[in-house]
């Protein structure tokens, strides 16, 4: 476990301030969501919909929500997409498995928000909500964080962000792993996925002979992507 705030730090944490009857820091301290390295981690999120958040809406802030849980951790990448998957942190191609109006169970489970031992098991805000099920390699040696929740919308107080009552996100389940995660891409493997998603690009524009003349610019950094951009433009002209 964590070292205790003193009680200094305690007073900015809790009651009104941030999260009325909740000692927020105690709280993500006692409540852990296990986490697996080296293997394809699997949760299930639930998201409120009381914004009005369609398909696509839900899928683009899970990764946001997904980069604030993961900003703490070790090992911390920014967001990127290769090969049509994303990176959010340590957390390596993530695969958002689908987005439903009804609960999604994993099975088998390794932990559920209900098993929480820290009073209060945490909370949507009332309103229509979705499940979201999603599968993530973990690229760090981190075991644990704290348990998921966020709150969105303008708060200023980390302790308005995490409290586990009326919460905008979050975390459900975590599923017990059935797969080793697959090896980390080198920064070259990278690329060169990269460089395949723009011959891609470039081949549904204009066919295979611009293809070959466009691709080996993408390698040449801030100027082959000028160029490729411009001849992007030209053939849609």
């Amino acid at each position: 476990m964590g070292r205790r705030r003193p009680r200094s730090e305690q007073q900015t944490e809790v009651g009104d301030l941030g999260c009325p009857g909740v000692d927020v820091w105690e709280w993500m301290q006692q409540n852990r969501a296990p986490m697996f390295p080296s293997k394809t981690n699997r949760w299930v999120l639930l998201r409120s919909l009381n914004d009005g958040a369609d398909d696509n809406t839900v899928r683009t802030t899970c990764q946001a929500v997904l980069a604030k849980w993961f900003e703490d951790v070790a090992a911390w990448d920014p967001i990127g997409e290769t090969a049509g998957m994303t990176r959010v942190g340590p957390a390596d191609n993530l695969n958002i498995k689908q987005v439903s109006s009804e609960r999604i169970k994993l099975d088998p489970r390794a932990a559920r928000r209900e098993d929480v031992g820290y009073p209060p098991v945490p909370v949507l805000a009332s309103g229509p909500w979705a499940s979201v099920e999603l599968e993530f390699d973990w690229r760090s040696h981190v075991e644990w964080i704290p348990w998921a929740v966020w709150h969105s919308g303008m708060a200023a107080l980390k302790s308005t962000r995490r409290c586990p009552t009326d919460a905008d996100w979050i975390l459900d389940q975590v599923g017990t792993p059935l797969v080793e995660s697959p090896p980390e891409l080198s920064q070259l493997e990278k690329g060169g996925k990269i460089v395949e998603e723009t011959a891609e690009v470039v081949k549904e524009a204009a066919g295979d002979v611009v293809r070959w003349v466009v691709v080996p610019l993408a390698l040449l950094g801030a100027a082959g992507t000028a160029v490729y951009l411009a001849a992007k433009r030209k053939l849609r002209s």
